[in-house]
């Protein structure tokens, strides 16, 4: 079987979540499978029919993905696709996240979000919210042999944006998106090496308003007994700019940019509770990370992220939007002993198990 997964341009400059989902796939399918062969294929040219089957990640960079579509139905491929999708309305968070409230209404953001979408039949606020983007994404959908979604809140949201009632519509199989168990190793000299305090609060991911560092800083800003490290690259440098300015005024903050992708693992452990606040996550394969690794996880309720699906058993939920929420759950989770993982729960976000379930989607449709 010769497979092409097809990607962005940027993936190998500009990470992200598909990257991850891709590269991992790839790995423990080639270990569950020897006999299968998987090219990274970033240009829609290099797409040839001499694939048995194409892979085409992440709907949002539609107009690579476009191409990826055109040129695999053009030589009669077969694809899978994995949509990568969420709410993209919730950009509205993003936009009014800005005006630093101490404390946001949620009312108030709803009927935002309503105006929002009215004026967007005219000028969108984000191409990822538009008409044009639904109808792309239900073209995709129409030419999918099968669909991968993380989860069946991601899939419903999507079947909600291409206004499709039935999931049955689409052929679809759910496909977790997980974390490595065991074979990583942990340094010994974490504690020289980035001369971090102990028992840290840890959020990992890029600096940006969708990542919603700030309110954690917000929630927190007179409990500053509690170390608080941001693990991640600066995306939008005025954001970050606002974040240190509240970083000095509350103290015992530390930033810490791009790190080998094995020292991650390093910051999970020594970690005490890991923090993920967003207002958009499919799920957030940094939670699942920081839970390999024995770290109390802090995540987002639905409608921010798959919450039900992943995180319910084994994470204390919050409302992003709401201040005393995020407070209340990392006083909670510091009131405890960083707890053992549930290795079956585990297992069952484990990159093997996802390989597995792709690999059997693969043979449905060949």
């Amino acid at each position: 079987m010769k497979v092409a997964y097809c990607i962005r341009k940027d993936y190998q400059t500009r990470g992200g979540g598909d990257v991850v989902q891709m590269l991992m796939t790839k790995k423990y399918l080639e270990k569950i499978k020897p006999d299968i062969q998987i090219n990274i294929v970033s240009e829609p040219s290099d797409l040839t029919n001499d694939y048995d089957l194409c892979h085409i990640f992440n709907f949002s960079t539609f107009s690579e993905t476009s191409l990826f579509f055109e040129k695999a139905q053009l030589h009669k491929i077969k694809i899978a696709s994995s949509p990568i999708y969420w709410d993209y309305n919730i950009t509205a968070y993003q936009y009014f996240s800005r005006l630093n409230f101490f404390k946001i209404s949620e009312n108030i953001l709803n009927i935002e979000i309503f105006i929002l979408k009215l004026l967007q039949k005219f000028y969108p606020i984000s191409k990822l919210t538009s008409p044009k983007f639904s109808r792309l994404c239900k073209n995709f959908l129409e030419n999918s042999d099968v669909v991968l979604p993380n989860s069946i809140e991601e899939y419903d949201l999507l079947l909600k944006f291409v206004k499709e009632k039935d999931r049955n519509t689409y052929n679809y199989q759910i496909v977790f998106n997980a974390t490595e168990i065991g074979g990583v190793k942990l340094s010994s000299t974490f504690s020289q090496k980035y001369n971090l305090p102990e028992n840290f609060l840890l959020q990992v991911g890029r600096i940006e308003p969708i990542k919603n560092q700030l309110s954690v800083l917000k929630a927190l800003l007179y409990d500053n007994t509690i170390p608080i490290v941001f693990l991640g690259k600066v995306f939008v440098p005025e954001y970050y700019e606002e974040l240190k300015k509240m970083a000095e005024k509350r103290g015992n903050v530390f930033f810490v940019q791009e790190v080998p992708y094995e020292d991650v693992f390093d910051f999970y452990a020594n970690a005490h509770s890991h923090i993920l606040p967003s207002l958009r996550e499919s799920p957030g394969l940094v939670s699942l990370e920081a839970y390999s690794q024995n770290c109390n996880i802090i995540c987002s309720e639905y409608p921010f992220s798959p919450y039900n699906t992943y995180f319910s058993k084994i994470a204390i939920s919050i409302n992003p939007l709401d201040l005393q929420s995020i407070r209340t759950a990392v006083m909670n989770s510091f009131a405890h002993t960083k707890k053992t993982n549930n290795m079956e729960i585990l297992k069952t976000f484990s990159w093997e198990n996802t390989a597995k379930t792709t690999l059997e989607a693969y043979n449905s449709i060949l």
